[in-house]
């Protein structure tokens, strides 16, 4: 699994640092863990699948609490056919 921390997030989908916090305290951006000192730490392949998703909905001129609701509709659908 590649955790990685907030700023090299940030420099991996080409985002201001403070975006990735954002979409962190939102619920967008789940935390995968933490290091010794307490930073966040994120799964990059998955938060760099959800970004293309989200971007896709910006697109769409969809606000962010509609991204929110879109995003875990999505979630749940692909919870329930997967069992």
């Amino acid at each position: 699994m590649t955790l990685i921390r907030k700023g090299q997030l940030a420099k991996e989908l080409n985002i201001p640092w403070p975006t990735v916090k954002y979409y962190t305290a939102v619920g967008l951006f789940p935390v995968a863990g933490r290091t010794p000192n307490g930073q966040h730490l994120y799964h990059l392949p998955l938060i760099r699948e959800k970004y293309e998703r989200i971007k896709t909905l910006k697109r769409q001129r969809l606000t962010i609490g509609e991204i929110i609701d879109r995003l875990k509709m999505e979630s749940i659908v692909q919870e329930t056919s997967a069992v």
